[in-house]
């Protein structure tokens, strides 16, 4: 117990010696639902809609986003419509935050409070966003996704 209570005192000894100029990090945990197939991830999605990437930017509300806007090349569900210019936020220091490729081709599951007002938020960040693979499979972008699905059956799923 009292070398425990050693080491517990070193790392605050330690952490106390850090310099006013040494940058702050900020790593973001959250814990979103787990779908256990496109089925139900197609419920509770506001939105699926495959989207060209068009660009991005940071903003702070209290925390730092990134903001992307995308243009809405085909609506598999929901009330948004093709051309549609829509914003996908996430937590800029989220630990597994995508990284959208400018002008990327992406089916993204989305949840929206308000109609798309205001940007909308992925459904699950590991679970949510896809790749569409030349034999038209829905690739996951995080490796940590489990769900993988044909586009032809992803549109068969949402009819």
């Amino acid at each position: 117990m009292q070398k425990l209570q050693a080491i517990i005192i070193a790392l605050v000894l330690l952490g106390a010696c850090a310099t006013e100029n040494e940058p702050e990090t900020t790593v973001i945990l959250a814990q979103y639902p787990h779908y256990e197939n496109f089925e139900t991830l197609a419920v509770a999605a506001t939105a699926i809609v495959r989207a060209e990437i068009l660009d991005e930017r940071t903003e702070y509300l209290n925390i730092p986003f990134v903001i992307n806007s995308i243009r809405v090349t085909e609506v598999f569900d929901g009330t948004v419509d093709v051309g549609d210019i829509l914003e996908v936020s996430q937590m800029r220091d989220l630990h597994g935050r995508l990284h959208f490729e400018i002008d990327a081709d992406l089916v993204l599951f989305l949840s929206s409070l308000d109609n798309f007002a205001t940007p909308a938020g992925l459904l699950n960040p590991y679970q949510a966003a896809f790749q569409i693979s030349p034999a038209d499979e829905l690739v996951a972008l995080s490796p940590q996704s489990d769900l993988t699905i044909l586009l032809a059956d992803l549109r068969i799923i949402v009819e």
